[in-house]
């Protein structure tokens, strides 16, 4: 018996964007869903023909193939999870009737992801050392960016030339690439929050070269690719480990613990401000964190950008570029 996969998954993905997740998400959902399907069926059917009346030999198929194919056991455990979400809306959901979940028994065996991602231990000195070492300007640039400030990947392609303002030394945060395929430019940084980051010497030195050999081009975008558009999130990726792997610092491996990647620097900047003595309220305000607790929740409502200059411009590493 299968449901009509067209109202159940299209009602479970439309339901998922009525409470707010994200566009990337629910790709990603839409994704796992007809992974399994074809895992159950063929490679001709979509992620409108997950069978309702699948069984736990089906699941285990999957997690088989998976394996097979040398997808990661977080990936194993995230697509799993996703699939036993998508049966409990089918079973909370009266108009399916649905009583089985095949997934909810095998997720209870699955080991629990270790929740502290491990990233490479990287020295001032040896950050400096590859920021030096990248001599393509505008590459220079965005590897700065991200390790002055810890913005995010789709939070630097989203930066326009006007939220860089020489004159106030900031960097105006407060957008973010929402969808990754259509490249589509959303409102916020990733959890909604805007952010005014101060500049220290060694960024707005960087940023006036690139600028003046910066392309003509009909984007606004602060940084463009070899085809004059905005530069693209997995671009950015790309170019950041060509670098790493290309100075040294880093193996060209796909393992958390063993990649840089631009989403490394902003565990790096986090650990060198806090060591340097950096407020950490100053630090969640760089970083745009929502407060964690009240105390910082108020303490945000009344902290003046200046008090955030002074710290930041006090704790803030310098790589001698």
């Amino acid at each position: 018996m299968e449901v009509k996969g067209m109202n159940a998954v299209e009602e479970f993905l439309e339901e998922l964007e009525l409470f707010g997740k994200s566009y990337n998400y629910i790709h990603g959902t839409r994704l796992t869903l007809r992974d399994f399907a074809r895992s159950c069926k063929s490679e001709n059917v979509t992620e409108f023909d997950v069978p309702a009346d699948a069984t736990e030999d089906d699941v285990k198929k999957w997690i088989k193939d998976m394996m097979e194919r040398g997808v990661g056991e977080r990936s194993r455990i995230k697509g799993i999870t996703v699939l036993q979400r998508f049966f409990v809306f089918l079973i909370e959901s009266p108009k399916y009737k649905l009583q089985y979940n095949p997934v909810s028994r095998i997720a209870k065996q699955l080991p629990k992801p270790n929740k502290q991602t491990r990233r490479p231990i990287k020295s001032l000195e040896e950050i400096s050392m590859m920021l030096r070492s990248i001599f393509h300007v505008r590459d220079r640039v965005m590897a700065v960016l991200l390790a002055k400030t810890g913005i995010r990947a789709g939070e630097l392609s989203a930066l326009d030339l006007e939220d860089v303002d020489f004159e106030n030394r900031t960097l105006r945060v407060d957008k973010h690439i929402g969808n990754f395929c259509s490249h589509a430019i959303a409102k916020g940084r990733k959890n909604k929050v805007e952010s005014m980051i101060p500049l220290d010497d060694e960024t707005l030195r960087v940023l006036k070269v690139y600028l003046a050999i910066r392309q003509q081009c009909n984007t606004n975008a602060l940084f463009i690719s070899g085809h004059r558009n905005r530069m693209p999130v997995g671009e950015i990726s790309k170019i950041i480990k060509i670098w790493a792997v290309r100075t040294g610092m880093c193996k060209n491996s796909n393992k958390t613990e063993e990649k840089i990647t631009p989403h490394f620097f902003r565990a790096w900047i986090t650990y060198q401000l806090q060591i340097n003595g950096c407020n950490p309220i100053i630090i969640d305000a760089i970083r745009g964190d929502k407060a964690s607790n009240m105390r910082t929740f108020y303490a945000n409502q009344v902290l003046p950008f200046e008090e955030i200059r002074r710290e930041y411009e006090r704790t803030v590493p310098k790589f001698g570029i």
